[in-house]
């Protein structure tokens, strides 16, 4: 059964009036009374709910139960500052979570399995965040225009794909001129040539066969109007011919929230001009869903988690295959146009365009151990330039798998220390690479995400033969246990870090992520367990960074097409086919949430956790059983 006793609970709405968070905060009252909402203001109807159900408890509860993002209601119904304000409330919530844990020492009580490091570099790259975000938009924290490279090429591309869209409406305005003037004037254009060329328009000299040319250019002027129009745009000449399907593929949070907002920006648009949207996941289901729809023309936009750090790669990996099988499939020797939105700055080869982020962070120690021979690089980190940063940005996820790899191979031969010098560049590895990667969109449902982030990122090595191994070579058996799990105290053990004296954020001094702790470890410490100490640390940054960096660079990209097909339309009809593309046809007076988990999914979720934890706690009593069959055995 699904015990929800006492269980906390965190409602997630942006209004706080739509009927599905409602009745689950209904329900939900009678089992626990550990209720927390996030909505868009603190006077939502979910969060009266939770007031009237305090008083009547104590008249006296000053406890707030609600947590605001401050957006209120959006006149626009398309989410862009509520996605990224929502999304940047739950972050916040995460540290105030990660270090109360650590202060109140509450993280064998909890499960907790995050060091001081994982908290500090979260918070530092939180701080961060502002910049990058000011570099994707092209515009500072107080409105004032500092347009970039980042968001000139996100702009320019959206209006590449606003022509993409706007060509059959552009196709029927030439032909409109074309029929216009011919017909008018009375002179076709085959047969003005041949008077102008001095002929004799008598039909019995042969002009009706310039009239048949004629008749076949008045019923094929859409189609050559169109392509005369692509060759003058330098856009592709075999693309169908057709409204033009696009395919959003990302972290279910973000490609979800793309997908409503895609579709919000054209609700309003006429048919001439609208776009068919769809969404998923291109790690897991982009390939057997949406390949079948790939078609000459379509537009697929994909984002790419940064592969440059190991806890990563494989991620980044799995999405460039599901593209590169989806822009491989030609028909007329044409394709679909891809793009892809990434930190990793490689290009792959099938794909139309990328677009590379800057971000705002500093190097984590695995991409350290591979380029860490340039001083200059490392004094400017943020600049992103210097042999430190080139040597990595002309890396497929496929070559940097390959470089983990060769690391962690000489690693487990030589123990090879993070020491400085070019003879052990490259030279050092984590067996962590054969750890699947946690899924991307647990953070949808924060409740789900913390249970099942436990259960993902607890443990640092698969239970195998070489993992055994690489903890008996390494000294480190006794902190391990029969899966080669590292918990949050033993991973301090290893380090020999104090619990946690004084809480200092020593990131924003540290060269690159992990310094200090590679100084508090000694230089001669296995390189391949300190990276693997900061893999819980790279996926936060995912989870809570970077996904929101590239939704950003997505909203930017699609604003400006919609924006560009908006404008057309009253631009040609001085203002009587103007639309507004925030508005819907539903007018919707509460905006809603972007990015809705089914209720299904999280109970599948949680039965599916407690399952795991209930074959792991069989696992244990029947090795206990075993072992002390053996004692005893033994003994006699």
């Amino acid at each position: 059964s699904w015990n929800l006793d006492s269980t906390i609970c965190i409602v997630i709405s942006h209004s706080g009036g739509t009927f599905g968070p409602l009745a689950v905060s209904n329900l939900l009252q009678a089992v626990t009374k550990n209720i927390f909402v996030v909505a868009s203001e603190w006077d939502t109807q979910i969060g009266k709910q939770l007031r009237q159900m305090r008083s009547a408890e104590n008249l006296w509860e000053i406890k707030s139960f609600i947590f605001s993002t401050f957006v209120g209601i959006r006149p626009a119904e398309p989410c862009t500052v509520s996605v990224a304000a929502t999304h940047q409330l739950l972050t916040q919530i995460l540290l105030y979570l990660m270090q109360k844990i650590q202060l109140e020492k509450l993280d064998s009580a909890s499960g907790g399995d995050y060091l001081p490091d994982d908290c500090l570099q979260l918070d530092h790259q939180n701080h961060a965040n502002i910049t990058a975000i000011e570099e994707i938009v092209g515009y500072k924290k107080d409105g004032t225009v500092a347009a970039t490279d980042t968001s000139r090429d996100l702009r320019a591309t959206g209006a590449r794909w606003g022509q993409h869209v706007l060509e059959g409406v552009h196709s029927w305005v030439l032909s409109f001129i074309y029929i216009f003037a011919t017909v008018i004037s009375g002179y076709p254009l085959c047969l003005g040539i041949a008077k102008a060329a001095g002929l004799n328009p008598d039909l019995n000299n042969g002009s009706h066969v310039l009239l048949f040319l004629d008749s076949v250019l008045y019923m094929f002027c859409a189609q050559w109007t169109c392509l005369l129009l692509r060759i003058v745009q330098r856009r592709p000449l075999r693309h169908r011919m057709t409204a033009r399907p696009i395919v959003i593929g990302d972290i279910p949070w973000v490609a979800q929230s793309l997908e409503a907002y895609v579709s919000k920006l054209f609700a309003c648009a006429y048919s001439a001009s609208s776009v068919n949207v769809w969404s998923a996941n291109p790690a897991d289901h982009l390939v057997h869903r949406h390949t079948h729809r790939v078609v000459r023309g379509g537009l697929v936009a994909c984002g790419r988690p940064d592969g440059r750090l190991i806890a990563l790669t494989s991620a980044e990996n799995a999405v460039c295959l599901s593209v590169n099988q989806a822009s491989s499939i030609q028909s007329l020797g044409s394709t679909c146009e891809s793009i892809t939105i990434g930190h990793n700055p490689y290009k792959l080869p099938l794909t139309k365009h990328a677009i590379f982020l800057n971000g705002s962070r500093k190097m984590f120690l695995s991409e350290y151990a591979l380029v860490r021979n340039d001083e200059e690089a490392m004094r400017a980190p943020k600049a992103r330039k210097g042999k430190h940063w080139d040597m990595l940005s002309g890396l497929s996820s496929g070559a940097l798998m390959g470089e983990y790899s060769n690391m962690k191979k000489v690693s487990k031969e030589e123990n090879l220390p993070l020491v400085q010098g070019r003879q052990t560049r490259s030279r050092a590895g984590s067996h962590l690479a054969k750890v699947s990667e946690m899924e991307e969109g647990v953070a949808a449902s924060p409740v789900v995400a913390v249970a099942a982030s436990r259960q993902a990122v607890s443990g640092v090595g698969l239970y195998d033969a070489e993992s055994e191994l690489v903890i008996e070579a390494l000294g480190l058996s006794q902190l391990s246990n029969r899966k080669g799990e590292l918990n949050s105290a033993k991973r301090k053990k290893l380090l020999n870090y104090p619990y946690l004296g004084a809480f200092q954020d020593h990131s924003t001094h540290e060269q690159y992520y992990g310094e200090k702790m590679q100084q508090d470890s000694g230089n001669d410490a296995p390189v391949d367990r300190l990276i693997e100490l900061q893999v819980i640390s790279m996926r936060l940054y995912e989870t809570r960074i970077a996904s929101l960096q590239r939704c950003v660079a997505f909203m930017v990209l699609f604003h400006q097409m919609g924006k560009n097909v908006a404008d057309f339309w009253s631009y040609v009809s001085f203002g009587l086919l103007g639309y507004d593309m925030s508005r819907t046809h539903s007018i919707m007076r509460i905006a809603t949430t972007a990015s809705p988990v089914s209720g299904a999914e999280v109970r599948a979720r949680t039965l599916e956790l407690a399952r795991g934890r209930q074959i792991h706690k069989a696992m244990a009593t029947l090795r206990k059983a075993v072992h002390r069959r053996r004692s005893l055995s033994t003994i006699s």
